[in-house]
């Protein structure tokens, strides 16, 4: 990670240690001792150091080091948890942390070597600098990376999720818009059909932590503040359907227990006075990670990644996190928070969705945590009608947008790598209408894998040449799963290029 590792200062090394007993020896000391070639002469050398007047003994010369080592042991302990509680290093360590969740996934579930994990090493700063700086969103070099080199080059393969190690807010943030900066995202989402899941700080809502969300009763007046106008108007966009929000933090490694002298040579204890500092937190987004990367290993569908079956880890559940955990006084480990530093209630759950995040709750008597939804930041249009209504919110949820992007992709990818092989637009949509039958089935009732195999309860595809750009195609795709999609019916309508851009 490209980031500066200032955490103490040059002196800290010669600090000292508030005691009573010995001195340790100062740093040039200490390199003068250890560069003497005779034992002999360099204990003599530490004893005058400590007591030139002292007439020094066998059990005399044991206590004193006895008592140096045990100073020497805590000093590396202060110095330790000053680096491991440093805010920079928490973050650097939670965001591999958060990585190793994801490869760990995959490597426990993925027996064929269907999912790739990617990372990118972007600040935020260098991100919305990169948006802000191109006139239009598909002009930034992220589009470039994500889109360009990939979806909409032969050969190259698209992304299915991207998960973003970022915690934003409202509020603008290095002299960069993190809204404008979103909407560009959203858009740069909705192009790659790859749905972007980010995660918000306590700032978004107005409190300093999580926690203190619990004693506000009314957190959707908060939203209709005129400070969040470009919330809102960022969640009226249709492209923001391929963009989340998750939250809170959760727990990325217990605290480090002292078990007596480690592999290392000396006794370490992890500090752990303040919950909201002194633990590993990282962000909640590498959970939504997790759940996909399970059910595509299992199905090569999203559909199932929220909620949770009870006696199977499958679903929106999450397993692989730690706990924090005591020792009780029968010697045994047991947990005694959440892996989440903010127990969030049914009621809230469903006020946060609605307002556009997705929250991740502790799964009761478990230890797990869980998805029960998976809303995208949109917000669905209000309809007369309650099945209209209905239809508009699953259009916004995630899981929907991840089932049809994996559509998009395939029929762009067979579209793109064989334009030119086409007499017409009208063949290249007769072959990609056939292949979309094969996923097809308007059967009702069928198994859950009948339905894995068969997806679609409905689809067309329609292609068109683009007006004045002979053998440039455009197609419009129309699907509706059927599978685990809250047994309800809706739509999508999409639209992609077919044609790879040419560069003259």
């Amino acid at each position: 990670m490209s980031v500066a590792m200032d955490f103490v200062g040059k002196d800290f090394l010669d600090r000292p240690v508030p005691r009573s007993g010995p001195v340790l020896p100062d740093a040039g000391f200490a390199a003068r001792l250890a560069a003497e070639a005779s034992d002999l002469q360099a204990l003599l050398m530490l004893l005058g150091r400590a007591d030139p007047e002292a007439c020094w003994g066998r059990e005399k010369i044991g206590a004193l080091l006895a008592t140096m080592l045990v100073e020497i042991d805590q000093t590396i302990n202060r110095q330790l948890n000053a680096i491991l509680h440093h805010t920079v290093f928490q973050a650097l360590e939670a965001n591999w942390r958060g990585v190793a969740l994801l490869t760990d996934q995959a490597a426990n579930d993925d027996h064929d070597g269907l999912t790739r994990v990617r990372v990118l090493d972007l600040s935020w700063r260098e991100l919305t600098r990169d948006l802000s700086r191109a006139i239009e969103f598909d002009q930034s070099r992220l589009f470039a990376k994500v889109y360009s080199d990939e979806f909409g080059s032969p050969g190259g393969e698209p992304f299915g999720l991207i998960l973003g190690a970022y915690g934003l807010s409202h509020r603008s943030s290095g002299g960069q818009a993190n809204i404008d900066a979103l909407k560009s995202l959203s858009q740069l989402a909705a192009a790659a059909f790859t749905p972007i899941v980010l995660n918000a700080n306590p700032s978004f809502f107005g409190v300093d932590s999580y926690p203190e969300l619990s004693s506000i009763s009314d957190l959707a007046s908060h939203f209709g503040q005129a400070e969040l106008a470009g919330w809102r108007s960022l969640r009226a966009m249709e492209d923001s359907r391929f963009l989340g929000l998750a939250v809170p933090r959760i727990l990325m490694r217990q605290p480090y227990r002292e078990v007596g002298q480690g592999p290392e040579g000396f006794r370490f204890r992890e500090e752990r006075h303040d919950p909201d500092r002194d633990y590993l937190w990282g962000h909640a987004c590498f959970s939504a990670g997790t759940v996909a990367i399970r059910a595509f290993c299992e199905s090569g569908w999203f559909a199932q990644i929220r909620g949770f079956r009870s006696g199977r880890i499958a679903h929106g559940t999450v397993d692989n996190l730690p706990a924090i955990q005591s020792i009780s006084s029968a010697g045994r480990l047991f947990p005694t928070r959440s892996a989440v530093d903010w127990q969030i209630s049914e009621r809230m759950e469903r006020v946060l969705a609605d307002e556009g995040f997705l929250p991740v709750l502790p799964l009761a008597n478990t230890g797990m945590l869980v998805l029960h939804s998976m809303p995208s930041v949109q917000s669905p249009q209000r309809f007369e009608k309650i099945t209209a209504e209905v239809s508009a919110r699953l259009s916004a949820m995630l899981h929907y947008t991840l089932c049809v992007s994996r559509f998009a992709h395939y029929l762009k990818v067979m579209g793109r790598d064989r334009v030119g092989g086409y007499r017409s637009p009208e063949e290249c949509e007769s072959q990609l209408q056939r292949w979309l039958h094969s996923y097809t089935m308007a059967t009702e009732g069928a198994s859950d894998e009948l339905r894995a195999r068969f997806p679609l309860r409905d689809a067309s595809v329609s292609v068109r040449a683009r007006a004045g750009e002979p053998g440039r195609y455009f197609s419009v795709i129309r699907l509706q799963p059927h599978f685990q999609l809250d047994q309800l019916v809706t739509g999508m309508r999409l639209v992609t290029e077919l044609t790879p851009v040419q560069d003259f």
